[in-house]
């Protein structure tokens, strides 16, 4: 049995074990050998559905916008478009993008076929990634989300520039722009910084905390700092990577994107302190485990010298807030947030924080730490207003 549609195709009846199915032939340009060449589909339950679909292939033929039906995954196809990109990006950049994909979202999209993924699908990872995206079920803040907006665009970019789908469902897509809880930074206040260090001073990484308040850099900086870069007689440390990820026990460090982000930075004394009792006991771990240690040189490590997966510290650090009573619930990076703050707030001059903070313009820390200067402001007021008489 078949059934022709204007000469272009047919429809075409088999048996199965299941019973009746339907199956469309048409014919398609083949650039390599010139003409055209038959393809077929098949699989269809009704006469109509394969009609319906042969009228929409057809329709495409016309139109030259026709792609082979496929089941090619979004993360098959994802995985060798990293490999194919790793020549044509930065380091840093295709390891945040491999970050972005694995972690949040291949767990839902990676499965899905690639032309069958829609604007409609993103919103919806979207909403919940903003809803409980991190590793502890805690929302992702949306500057985050768009982050994986960009990475899983420019995959999907790369895949219609190749023919594959045709036209990136990630442009008709809805974008988190407000900022919503997981966005907005909680500082603490002075005596609630004292608090916290006092109650972890004898933690193994009580130092890790202490560091992130004293010098205002980042998590993955700080865990990917080696003693190597830090002058504890001068009271210098250089930040020259960042540990971004751990895949399979193995670190991914990234350089900075800007140059900015190498930067050196002051170590106050009690800082100093910390750090060089933290060396003493790492001296005595790498007898202890002897040649099972991982001597990466790493300043914050696990035990055996191991490098610490950056959303672990940033759990670990979630539990030991919640055991200091009285302390708002702040992010870890809300530590950079309140060195930021209480720094401009005692004085320090923007520009002497915009270098510490790695930032590569004073214009980003002035916006970032506006309600820093509040009270400066309000001073400022009251003495130039004495000078009046």
């Amino acid at each position: 049995m078949s059934r022709r549609t204007r000469g272009e195709g047919g429809v075409h009846a088999y048996a199965t074990k299941q019973g009746t199915r339907y199956a469309i032939t048409y014919r398609v340009a083949d650039p390599e050998r010139g003409g055209t060449k038959q393809k077929r589909l098949g699989g269809f339950t009704s006469k109509r559905a394969a009609l319906a679909r042969l009228r929409e292939v057809v329709s495409q033929v016309e139109r030259g916008d026709y792609l082979a039906d496929s089941t090619l995954t979004l993360r098959e196809f994802g995985d060798d478009w990293l490999v194919r990109q790793s020549t044509r990006l930065r380091a840093s950049t295709l390891a945040h993008y491999r970050a972005k994909l694995r972690h949040h979202v291949y767990p839902t999209l990676g499965a899905l076929p690639l032309q069958q993924v829609t604007a409609r699908h993103l919103d919806s990872l979207y909403a919940r990634l903003l809803t409980d995206g991190r590793n502890d079920g805690q929302p992702l803040s949306a500057g985050s989300v768009r982050h994986v907006h960009v990475a899983i665009g420019a995959l999907l970019s790369d895949a219609e520039r190749q023919g594959l789908i045709r036209r990136s469902p990630h442009r008709a897509a809805t974008i988190p722009t407000s900022r919503g809880a997981a966005d907005r930074a909680v500082t603490w206040e002075p005596e609630q910084v004292t608090a916290f260090l006092t109650a972890t001073a004898d933690d193994r990484r009580g130092v890790l905390w202490r560091f992130l308040l004293a010098t205002g850099t980042r998590r993955g900086e700080a865990l990917g700092l080696r003693w190597a870069d830090l002058d504890l007689d001068s009271g210098r440390c250089t930040i020259t990577r960042s540990l971004l990820d751990v895949e399979h026990g193995v670190p991914v460090y990234v350089q900075p994107k800007t140059a900015s982000g190498v930067r050196t930075i002051a170590l106050d004394p009690g800082t100093i302190a910390a750090l060089r009792t933290l060396r003493a006991e790492q001296a005595k771990e790498r007898l202890l485990f002897g040649a099972g240690y991982a001597d990466g040189d790493l300043v914050f490590c696990r035990e055996d010298g191991a490098p610490y997966h950056p959303d672990r510290i940033s759990k670990f650090f979630q539990e030991r807030v919640a055991k200091v009573p009285g302390l708002p619930t702040v992010r870890l990076h809300d530590l950079r947030h309140t060195h930021a703050t209480l720094g401009l707030r005692a004085g320090i001059q923007p520009h002497v924080m915009q270098r510490r903070l790695g930032h590569s313009h004073v214009s980003i820390t002035l916006s970032l730490y506006a309600h820093a200067s509040v009270a400066d402001d309000t001073d400022a007021a009251s003495t130039v207003a004495a000078l009046f008489g």
